[in-house]
């Protein structure tokens, strides 16, 4: 991020940073995601009905 700041400005380097933590956000979402959805569909039910 620095070296693109002082290469090339604020702009630049502002349009990086949003697209480093957009694709970081998608790629965190895709491995924690369809563990959470296997918890919530598998977990036992706290009222004990079967």
């Amino acid at each position: 991020m620095t070296l693109k700041f002082l290469q090339a400005g604020l702009d630049p380097a502002r349009t990086l940073s949003s697209r480093l933590s957009t694709s970081l956000t998608v790629l965190v979402a895709s491995l924690v995601l369809p563990g959470w959805v296997a918890y919530i569909l598998c977990r036992p039910n706290p009222a004990g009905d079967p």
